[in-house]
């Protein structure tokens, strides 16, 4: 979805979704595993989610 040639599906102006919005919404995801999965969740998979956040971000900002 975020690396699809379609810039709709990355919230150009068709969808009318902003493209800040787009990391917003992974973080809720990561908050939200986080949430379910409780006491598994490991500064492993934090760190795995933090790098990927990162990356969402720099992807976002370079559109």
């Amino acid at each position: 979805m975020i690396l699809s040639p379609n810039r709709a599906h990355f919230g150009g102006s068709c969808a009318g979704t902003p493209r800040e919005l787009f990391v917003a919404f992974f973080g809720i995801i990561a908050q939200t595993l986080r949430e379910i999965v409780g006491a598994d969740w490991s500064d492993e998979i934090d760190a795995a989610w933090r790098t990927l956040l990162g990356d969402i971000d720099s992807l976002v900002a370079a559109q």
